[in-house]
């Protein structure tokens, strides 16, 4: 006859990798005083961290409709195949993963039903501001909690907002909320409760990502021409700027303590900023938001080349263009990935 310890400890080993059950069967051999003893509670905590990291597919697919829920059942088993092998994305995953898991129909409607502007513009909705979440709010005193976030991350099914929009909910739980307010605070929790391991997974693939190298070669006499004539710079100065690996803590799949490289980027003293016509040069996020060679959006963080090129009198200037205008226009060669920090 069995125990309910005895029967705890056989629920405990059976969630243990194999790497921990062949340290176990060591301890069990031989000799211990190089290893810590068997802590079961401590245990039992990993089990249920992982159990609350896993995703739930059936509730994150309860978002999705038609063509795009299989779509996202795709992407779903792009992303647990990725975790599972401790690997990075498969190439061109990233992009089609992103595509299929924002196409959440269900979240876009129930946040449009929940939005003050679509509401208001509705001559069928008469329901009162007050009562819907995009206008909830409350400051607990130690963090404010506003519903309008929420409901904008589900319009658009940004799910990589999903942990921030998760504790929000956590602040608007403790506000005094008419009654249809807080029944939509509850869907939209369920939706970041969904959705949350996916941002998690997604965000430690990101960060597995190679470092970035960039070989510049030599432009054509064609394409040299173009640029100088328009922008007056030298292209044959062109090169990356100066960069520092440096690490950034973060947390791992199981949620426990990690660290990933970051470049920072040293700009020369001098150099002019937003000299392309595609930079708004309103913030350092919004001159990252087109491609400074071409103008085209670039919407994946991974993709962007900081550039170094001389005008005529040796003042250099930045430019941030995405990997393809790199390669094709500039014929570097560009291999891994990067997230950068600027340094003044």
């Amino acid at each position: 006859m069995t125990t309910i310890g005895q029967r705890e400890s056989v629920r405990v080993l059976e969630s243990l990798s194999a790497s921990e059950r062949a340290e176990l069967e060591i301890l069990d051999r031989g000799d211990r005083s190089h290893y810590k003893p068997f802590d079961l509670e401590a245990e039992e905590a990993r089990v249920e961290v992982r159990r609350r990291q896993a995703m739930d597919n059936e509730a994150i697919l309860s978002w999705f409709t038609g063509k795009a829920q299989k779509e996202a059942e795709a992407a779903l088993a792009v992303l647990d195949e990725a975790e599972s092998a401790d690997s990075a994305w498969p190439k061109g995953a990233s992009r089609r993963v992103r595509a299929a898991l924002n196409k959440q129909a269900v979240a876009k409607k129930f946040a449009r039903a929940e939005d003050a502007y679509f509401v208001e513009r509705d001559p069928k909705d008469h329901r009162p501001r007050s009562e819907l979440l995009s206008e909830a709010r409350f400051d607990d005193g130690d963090g404010l909690g506003e519903g309008s976030p929420i409901v904008h991350a589900m319009s658009f099914g940004l799910f990589e907002r999903a942990p921030h929009c998760l504790r929000l909910c956590n602040v608007l739980a403790e506000a005094d909320l008419p009654a249809p307010t807080r029944e939509a605070l509850a869907t939209a929790r369920r939706w970041c409760e969904a959705f949350a391991p996916v941002a998690r997974i997604v965000e430690v693939l990101d960060r597995r990502r190679p470092v970035r190298t960039v070989v510049w070669k030599t432009l054509s006499p064609t394409v040299a021409a173009h640029f100088a004539g328009h922008l007056h710079l030298r292209l044959d100065s062109v090169r990356s700027p100066e960069m520092e690996w440096i690490w950034r803590d973060g947390v791992d799949k199981d949620g426990k303590p990690t660290q990933y490289l970051v470049a920072r980027i040293k700009w020369p003293p001098g150099t002019v900023h937003d000299s392309s016509r595609f930079s708004s040069g309103k913030s350092e996020r919004a001159r990252h938001e087109q491609c400074h060679a071409c103008g085209h959006a670039i919407k994946n963080p991974f993709n962007w080349v900081p550039v170094l090129i001389d005008d005529a009198s040796g003042v250099p200037h930045s430019f941030w263009i995405g990997r393809d205008c790199a390669q094709s226009v500039f014929g570097a060669e560009v291999e891994g990935d990067a997230q950068y920090e600027e340094v003044a």
